[in-house]
């Protein structure tokens, strides 16, 4: 703009108009204005619209953003909350375990007890049979060494075997031979 300011003002010096007489613009100074002034709003029109352009890919851009964050925030939400189901669902197999360790526990303590009060039942019965089988002076296998000493006291002769398979011994009383087994009698012969 400035140029076609300075050729104007070059134009009217060297025409040598004075004031009076109107300005006279050849045609290819007025060609040139009337094309600077289209060009000028062309020139506004381009930038107007590349603005709105711009403006409109700005405005998608920011969508787009708010798009893919709120995506990643729900993805983030679902993530989370898969987080909290696996540990609530860690939390009631511990609770499952625990208790069932517990309930397992428990099963094992209670037949531990019944075994404990049978055998306290078994031993009881069996101390009332021992009485019986010493008054009657009668032996029978299953007894044991202490039960066969109270009963025919201490033998004459003893033989003694030890192996990995545990100790044996027989009894000798008179013609009669014992044979236990750790501890236990398992035969006897007349």
């Amino acid at each position: 703009m400035k140029k076609f300011m300075i050729m104007l003002i070059l134009c009217v010096v060297l025409s040598g108009c004075n004031s009076e007489q109107p300005i006279r613009l050849s045609n290819a100074v007025t060609d040139r204005i009337r094309m600077e002034a289209i060009g000028k709003k062309k020139s506004e029109a381009f930038a107007l619209e590349r603005k709105k352009e711009i403006n409109k890919k700005q405005e998608m851009i920011e969508y787009t953003i708010e798009r893919e964050t709120k995506r990643i925030k729900e993805r983030e939400e679902v993530k989370q909350r898969e987080v909290e189901r696996l540990e609530e669902k860690v939390k009631r197999e511990r609770y499952i375990q625990n208790r069932t360790a517990k309930d397992i526990l428990r099963v094992k303590v209670e037949k531990e007890m019944k075994r404990i009060k049978a055998k306290k039942e078994a031993k009881r019965k069996a101390s009332k049979l021992l009485e019986i089988w010493e008054q009657s002076g009668i032996v029978k296998i299953g007894m044991t060494v202490n039960d066969v000493r109270n009963i025919k006291g201490q033998p004459d002769h003893k033989n003694v075997s030890v192996g990995r398979w545990g100790t044996h011994e027989q009894w000798v009383y008179g013609d009669s031979y014992y044979y236990f087994e750790n501890g236990i009698m398992t035969s006897y012969s007349y």
